[in-house]
């Protein structure tokens, strides 16, 4: 998920009948992801002695949600020896709410509001709140999926423990606006 730490373990392994000398490891941090120290890294290995390994961890963070190709080469002064690629999906939900209903309506009569959320993202929402902010000039009727009226805020809220990647829904509120003039529902999330 983004911003949640990538932990990659990493084997150096000399196959070979002769030491390794000088050997390094170094990465080109591919841009999404990004590692404390910078985008250019390099991790002196030493010598290791024929089939001899070394275990290192590296640990970076997904900043933007895609696809990357992280490529990790072992050289030594004079040559690259070897080339490991891993690919890494860092996957991020996201939460796109609307409000959709009448444009006009006359005193004292219900008018019904479809409240909409929806996940673009490549990975589930969860412990969403769904807030839909009523205007003084409109009051609260009803509202349908456990949608909780807050008389001291004049909200109404929704809560859901998850929403899946392409997965949409919408609730309904009932008001019935009480003054004249433009009365605006404000629907947020987080």
């Amino acid at each position: 998920l983004i911003g949640q730490p990538i932990v990659m373990q990493l084997t150096v392994t000399n196959n070979g009948t002769g030491a390794a000398q000088n050997l390094v490891l170094e990465e080109a941090v591919p841009e999404g992801l990004a590692h404390p120290a910078g985008p250019e890294l390099e991790y002196p290995i030493g010598t290791l002695r024929p089939q001899e390994s070394k275990r290192i961890e590296l640990t970076l963070k997904g900043l933007k949600p895609g696809n990357y190709q992280n490529v990790i080469v072992a050289r030594t002064e004079t040559a690259a020896l070897a080339e490991a690629r891993v690919g890494v999906e860092v996957q991020a939900p996201q939460m796109v709410v609307g409000v959709a209903g009448p444009k006009v309506r006359y005193l004292d009569r219900q008018a019904t509001y479809a409240v909409s959320v929806s996940n673009p993202g490549t990975a589930p929402a969860t412990n969403l709140e769904i807030v839909a902010q009523l205007p003084r000039g409109l009051k609260f009727v009803s509202a349908d999926h456990q949608g909780q009226y807050d008389p001291q805020r004049h909200t109404v809220a929704w809560g859901l423990a998850e929403l899946p990647p392409g997965v949409a829904g919408t609730s309904q509120v009932v008001v019935v606006p009480t003054e004249p003039g433009e009365q605006r529902l404000r629907v947020t999330g987080r």
